[in-house]
């Protein structure tokens, strides 16, 4: 290394390595995943105004008798406000009413909600977003009830009609495909098969 191109050499060598790659490019796969969120198309444009709503949803709960005539008490003295309130906040957002249902002895209440579709839903974040409202606190003192009873329920109830290949869900057509296979009967996806 002592002779002049030797050292060159080292010179040119030691500066080559500062020098970076010349660019390039490749093409880098990617995935979209759903994170488990299956959306559901909004129903078909189908007049439906003979209906309660499109989505129902029901809470049923027991009330001890002792507590009835506070219960209604303030039934009557809500309700007007949280049906006032749903149509300010939300839209397509409908209190239907709390009833009291007898069957066999048995006393029980329920409360009904409507939806004009189901994105509809999604606008009680916003509605309940102040705790300290009238409308927050009077939800929270009909859903307290819904609580205290260790056997109440809640159930979405969707427009039959409006239910068709495209709203069911995967699952929901398994089923029914299965339950035409077990009847002798081809599935409908056989069948369409067979049309073409």
């Amino acid at each position: 290394m002592k002779s002049k191109k030797h050292l060159e050499l080292a010179r040119r060598l030691t500066l080559r390595r500062g020098v970076p790659n010349a660019p390039s490019a490749k093409e880098v796969p990617t995935e979209v995943r759903s994170n488990s969120f299956v959306a559901i198309e909004e129903p078909p444009a189908v007049d439906t105004s003979y209906a309660v709503g499109n989505v129902v949803v029901e809470w049923t709960y027991r009330v001890p008798p002792e507590e009835f005539r506070g219960f209604t008490a303030f039934l009557a003295d809500n309700e007007a406000m949280i049906v006032a309130s749903c149509g300010k906040l939300m839209e397509g957002v409908h209190y239907r009413g709390t009833f009291l249902v007898t069957d066999l002895g048995r006393f029980e209440f329920r409360t009904y909600w409507a939806y004009d579709t189901h994105a509809t839903e999604k606008q009680w974040d916003k509605a309940l977003g102040n705790a300290n409202s009238n409308f927050a606190q009077a939800v929270a003192q009909l859903r307290s009830y819904w609580l205290k009873d260790p056997n109440a329920s809640h159930r979405h109830m969707v427009l039959a009609s409006l239910l068709d290949d495209k709203t069911m869900g995967a699952f929901f057509k398994f089923t029914l495909n299965t339950a035409e296979g077990l009847s002798g009967r081809a599935p409908a996806a056989a069948r369409k098969k067979g049309k073409k």
